[in-house]
């Protein structure tokens, strides 16, 4: 069938077959709707056949029937069109001709990253993985200074990035120095122990560079090796305390009897119904069964009522001994020429007369005590017992070299400055006080027995092992013991001081066993303070005789003779002691001894 119009669209095929004028028109095919066959032709536009047929493209179809008559191969346009074949390298479905990645079966347009790199952006930061050299950090795209997953903030503000900086909180550096992060590098070592300050704790002790438990300028010592430090205990050389408790320091806090009085303020210390002996002694009661006001045990009757009336005679019986006694001696250690050997003097109380006896021939003696036989004067010049010629004054060492050395709660001690000697009525035993520090805190006196006859210290004198005990006059403040005098009952008083002016003087019983005291008052003149009394002796009933040094002499107290009162420490002026001599005047009475009236 034959078309006679100027154009055909054949059903099968994608494009249009222009007749303009002139040209072609298939015959039979486009009619029928079906593939060109062997048989059509083309035809012009007056319907008559074109011969040869046209094949422009040599493809074996006819152009009339050949979209694309100049593309052998091809018959259709297609997507690509003409000339170009639809060919789909990646097989992505998208013909090579409409994509620009016509290798990259994943894409079709470069993208941002190019053909063949995909544009995942794996950390949604926005800039896809081939772009993004931090491609896992949300935060960058590139290393920077501090490199991928680490900020480059800059807390202080310095310039330095906090991954770089060593001291990111300090503006002023980026490395910690000599001296650390916040302080300013510096080679001061104040103390000069070769730590310099900044690393220095301590930068004022050189024995430290760190506090430690006691801290800067405190040593982390263990004196009494109790396992609590010096500084955290307060009785460091008492391995036994750590606190001075109730008797101090080197004093242990036992009630030996059960009282409630600890020994230590216990004269009585065996005896739970007294702490002091009173009228009749430890260890017998101060009855009075027949009110005389005389206690049973110095009554002949033992309290028992006596039928005569004696009360009413006792105005006419005097007393065997006499107010003062007949005598005393006394040793001074200084004079107006500094010479450095004492003076021996003897003061008779029924003349009022003082005589110099003559020199000890020593410098250093600063106690005296006439022994049980009430003739023999016995004297220490610092360490060493002797014998004093009560004649001619002449001093003569008893064991030279001293009474030598002892134990007991400090350890091994030297006794080389005795200060006092007394002699106990009741077992004949010579008691001593050895100085330590003078006026020093902590430097308390020791008291030691002496075996006058060796001029030695007594071993054991206080239990096994126990050569001393301490005197612990740290309870009044006091640190020192200046002499000592039994009573006729063997109770043992002294003068607590500071010496080296430091005065306080108190009169105290000293517990014979263990050291410990019990504090009878300040020595005291119608309420004056009497200071520096040196010198200590018993007399009779209660009735003490002291001498002073040179201390305190604008107070008028010094180098005098006093009689105390043992009860209360009130003390009388008797007399100056330091006259002149033909010129040559005696100082500091440092001992004085009267004979004892029993």
């Amino acid at each position: 069938m034959i078309f006679h119009k100027k154009y055909i669209v054949p059903l099968l095929f994608s494009c249009v077959i222009w007749s303009v004028g002139f040209g072609v028109i298939p015959v039979n095919a486009a009619d029928s709707g079906r593939q060109p066959m062997a048989d059509d032709y083309c035809v012009d536009d007056n319907g008559d056949r074109i011969v040869p047929d046209p094949d422009a493209d040599g493809d074996g179809v006819l152009d009339c029937y050949d979209c694309c008559p100049n593309d052998p191969n091809k018959t259709d346009t297609d997507v690509c069109g003409c000339g170009k074949p639809d060919t789909d390298t990646d097989l992505d479905g998208y013909p090579d001709c409409i994509e620009a990645c016509d290798n990259d079966p994943y894409k079709t347009t470069p993208g941002l990253c190019g053909c063949g790199e995909p544009d995942t952006d794996m950390d949604g930061d926005g800039t896809p993985n081939c772009l993004d050299v931090c491609f896992e950090d949300p935060d960058k795209i590139t290393p920077g200074t501090c490199d991928c997953g680490v900020p480059d903030t800059d807390v202080d503000n310095d310039g330095v990035p906090d991954c770089k900086d060593g001291c990111l909180h300090d503006p002023n550096k980026s490395a910690p120095g000599l001296c650390g992060c916040g302080v300013v590098d510096s080679d001061t070592d104040t103390d000069g122990d070769g730590i310099i300050d900044c690393n220095d704790q301590c930068p004022d002790d050189a024995n430290k560079v760190s506090p430690d438990s006691c801290g800067c300028g405190i040593a982390d010592i263990d004196t009494d090796g109790d396992g609590t430090l010096d500084c955290h205990d307060g009785c460091s050389e008492d391995a036994t305390k750590t606190v001075p408790g109730t008797c101090g320091c080197g004093v242990a806090d036992t009630d030996s009897d059960g009282d409630g009085t600890a020994d230590c303020h216990d004269i009585c210390s065996q005896d739970p119904a007294k702490s002091e002996p009173g009228a009749c002694g430890c260890g017998v009661a101060d009855t009075d069964a027949d009110d005389n006001g005389i206690a049973d045990c110095l009554e002949q009757t033992g309290g028992a009522p006596d039928p005569f009336p004696w009360i009413l005679f006792m105005q006419n019986f005097r007393s065997p001994c006499g107010e003062t006694p007949t005598y005393c001696y006394m040793v001074a250690d200084g004079d107006n020429y500094n010479s450095e050997n004492s003076a021996f003097l003897k003061y008779d109380f029924e003349t009022g007369k003082l005589d110099l006896i003559g020199r000890l021939g020593v410098g250093m003696v600063e106690a005296i005590a006439i022994g049980p036989d009430g003739e023999t004067l016995y004297a220490a010049n610092e360490g060493t017992l002797g014998i004093i010629n009560t004649t001619t004054g002449a001093f003569t060492p008893i064991k030279p070299g001293g009474i030598g050395s002892g134990n007991g709660a400090l350890g091994l001690i030297t006794f080389d400055d005795i200060d006092a000697l007394s002699f106990d009525p009741t077992t004949n035993i010579l008691y001593g006080s050895n100085r330590r520090y003078d006026g020093q805190p902590h430097g308390v006196d020791l008291l030691v027995k002496i075996d006058h006859v060796k001029g030695e210290v007594i071993k054991g004198g206080f239990g096994p092992g126990l050569d001393y005990v301490i005197i612990d006059t740290s309870g009044v403040n006091l640190f020192d013991t200046d002499d000592l005098a039994f009573d006729t009952r063997g109770n043992l008083y002294g003068i607590a001081t500071i010496s080296g002016g430091g005065g306080g003087d108190r009169l105290m019983v000293i517990d014979k066993l263990s050291g410990r005291i019990i504090d009878h008052g300040a020595l005291q003149n119608n309420g004056a303070p009497v200071q520096d009394m040196e010198g200590l002796t018993f007399y009779h009933g209660n009735i003490l005789y002291g001498t002073t040094g040179y201390e305190f002499a604008l107070q008028g107290t010094s180098n005098s003779l006093y009689k105390l009162n043992s009860a209360t420490g009130a003390a009388q002026s008797v007399l100056r002691l330091d006259r002149s001599f033909n010129g040559y005047v005696p100082k500091d009475f440092e001992a004085i001894a009267c004979p004892v009236c029993r």
